[in-house]
């Protein structure tokens, strides 16, 4: 008896020191869940505001595309009405040419009004390529820091599997301290019963064990004739 009632404080302690190393564990779990949470926040708050510059973006590169095919339909203009300028020099050269009379070829002046058409076209192709030129290095310009600031499209499927892998390390985790939590529990309730077992046993009187007495053996009778 003695021996036991040594054994139960040592047993106290080491359950005491379990379960200090088990809620000192779960607080650590509960800080790392903290930090990668705030983690997952922050990669939420960079998606809603790539996403809100992707907006941005998305108007910018319509208007890009709305001045390209003015430019693409002002280059077509200007290209038709050169062809035309073209062919009506033609005309004049094989005109000049079929002339028999003259020897050498008759060099009209051209009109003002063909020779305004004329610089205007020259004019307005050199001002649309150079704001060809001026749109194509700003697009360069921004694909390049475009493609350095915003981050990947599956980013939001990322962080969506890694907190997923977190959630299951908490989960595995808790499972994990709920099973030795049971323990603990199981080793309490034995332990109490055992401690309930030595104080009702000190606490009934000692009886000293009187041995029962043996029967007697019944003396044989002897008749007497």
């Amino acid at each position: 008896m003695g021996e036991s009632t040594n054994k139960d404080p040592m047993s106290f302690l080491y359950m005491n020191l379990l379960a200090d190393i088990l809620m000192q564990e779960t607080v650590e779990f509960e800080n790392e869940f903290r930090i990668k949470m705030e983690f997952i926040r922050d990669q939420e708050k960079l998606c809603f505001s790539n996403a809100k510059n992707l907006v941005s973006v998305d108007q910018f590169l319509r208007t890009l595309n709305g001045t390209l095919l003015k430019l693409e339909m002002d280059l077509n203009e200007n290209e038709n009405l050169l062809i035309q300028a073209e062919d009506t020099v033609t005309i004049l050269e094989r005109s000049c040419v079929n002339v028999p009379e003259q020897r050498q070829c008759r060099v009209d002046p051209l009109v003002r009004a063909t020779y305004t058409d004329l610089l205007r076209l020259l004019m307005s192709t050199e001002k649309s390529a150079v704001q060809c030129n001026s749109l194509r290095e700003e697009i360069e310009a921004y694909n390049n820091e475009v493609s350095g600031k915003l981050m990947p499209v599956n980013v939001i499927g990322q962080i969506m599997d890694f907190h997923n892998r977190t959630l299951d390390t908490m989960e595995k985790q808790i499972n994990l301290l709920n099973v030795q939590i049971e323990g603990l529990k199981k080793e309490f309730a034995e332990m109490a019963k055992r401690e309930a077992k030595l104080l009702l046993a000190a606490s009934l009187p000692h009886v000293p064990c009187i041995p029962e007495p043996k029967p007697r053996k019944p003396c044989p009778k002897n008749l007497r004739i």
